[in-house]
């Protein structure tokens, strides 16, 4: 216990004031399904529940757009394989009553995009933002995981509006999933702030639980979630046994639960220095979840680490705190992550009862 009693011994160090501006509207995480059943009247009816914010995407399967009529508040995005099929886009959206705001180059490990395309995928890339540029679109990228993971230090991200990583096979090992989305993430927001990154989930290959875990993740590292829902899916797949009506629902609500932040646009964080090495300890299991919920709990009561509040749905006596926030803890030790994210931690653990204020 002796890490844990220095944890409330040094109280006396300069605290850090963090003040920022995190509003829902803004910083939500927006929301789109990729799904072969647009026009289904159950499937539009879930998506109306839950696209309400105006950054929400609604996605156009192929030159299939009839149902961008049904959501005017939101944006529009269409896709396209190949450079040809960018051109064919831009033909599509130009004659379209409803704005269409993003063409998004899909260049896959398949038939659909042409050889040489794939010989040069950065190049392809770069050429492809000339295109949609040119016609006046948004113009966004959603390459698959091969092709990502082995080019994105070369592609020119100043051209890029909207990145879709294809990271859906990771979901299921969430340190794989928040350890590569760190990484892209990073070089994307370095070489240019302004791209939205989205990540892409997949009903078929990962249930709703373990995806939902998975955004928690990374939530303060992407801009929105695009969901695969695929329910009429053709052999050689497999059938996608979770693509009911009720994981659809449960999946959104999920996202929408997770991105709503409760800080509110005058809040302030204040947390000390020192408290970066028991964050570090707890990280590395050193100290219990039980010492680390009741060492911040106490310094909460007292004062010297200061969060926005939120009501604690109910006292929880089985102190389990989620990876997430040891990821986070251990990242905010070591000065990756600000202390707005660490405090996000924090507010959770509030939430769900295991710190009582």
């Amino acid at each position: 216990m002796k890490k844990l009693a220095i944890f409330f011994l040094l109280i006396t160090s300069t605290l850090i004031s963090v003040p920022f501006v995190y509003s829902t509207s803004d910083n939500r995480l927006s929301v789109g399904v990729f799904t072969d059943k647009m026009g289904d009247e159950d499937v539009e009816q879930i998506l109306k529940k839950y696209h309400t914010d105006p950054n929400d995407v609604i996605i156009g399967l192929g030159p299939y757009t009839a149902h961008f009529m049904d959501f005017p508040n939101q944006r529009k995005m269409m896709s396209a394989a190949s450079l040809n099929g960018l051109e064919k886009s831009i033909d599509i959206a130009n004659n379209l009553v409803t704005k269409v705001d993003f063409i998004v180059y899909n260049n896959e490990h398949w038939d659909a995009t042409p050889a040489e395309e794939k010989d040069d995928p950065v190049g392809a890339i770069s050429k492809g933002a000339d295109i949609i540029h040119t016609a006046g679109y948004g113009y966004g990228i959603a390459p698959d995981k091969k092709y990502l993971l082995g080019y994105y230090q070369q592609i020119d991200w100043e051209k890029i509006d909207v990145l879709i990583m294809q990271v859906q096979t990771l979901a299921d090992k969430t340190e794989e999933f928040t350890d590569t989305v760190i990484a892209v993430s990073e070089v994307v927001r370095s070489a240019n702030p302004n791209t939205e990154i989205f990540v892409q989930v997949a009903l078929n290959l990962t249930d709703v639980s373990q995806i939902i875990k998975s955004i928690e993740s990374v939530k303060n590292l992407v801009d929105g979630v695009i969901v695969i829902y695929l329910p009429d899916t053709k052999p050689p797949r497999p059938p996608c046994t979770n693509c009911t009506l009720e994981n659809l629902d449960s999946i959104l609500s999920g996202i929408t639960l997770i991105s709503r932040s409760e800080f509110s646009e005058s809040a302030e964080i204040k947390i000390p220095d020192w408290v970066r090495n028991n964050a570090g300890w707890w990280s590395e299991r050193k100290i219990s979840d039980k010492d680390f919920a009741s060492g911040i709990q106490y310094l909460i009561k007292i004062g010297v680490i200061k969060v926005p509040l939120t009501e604690s749905d109910q006292a929880n006596e089985s102190i389990t705190i989620p990876d997430w926030v040891r990821n986070n803890a251990g990242w905010w030790s070591e000065r990756k992550i600000s202390d707005m994210d660490f405090a996000s931690g924090i507010q959770y653990l509030i939430k769900i009862g295991i710190i009582l204020v």
